[in-house]
């Protein structure tokens, strides 16, 4: 985050390496972030649930 006024900077994540954001929004109320984060290497994952 970084105040336009001063230029102060200030870090909001501390992710491991293999990391990467590929997109992301603020909340309306300028509270949360949301993030779309994508590891190298990562599985995709399929869970069946049988009734």
């Amino acid at each position: 985050m970084i105040d336009l006024g001063t230029g102060d900077r200030r870090q909001l994540t501390h992710f491991k390496p293999g990391y990467s954001i590929r997109s992301f929004d603020v909340s309306p109320d300028k509270k949360e972030i949301l993030f779309d984060r994508v590891q190298e290497n990562s599985d995709i994952v399929l869970i069946d649930l049988k009734n």
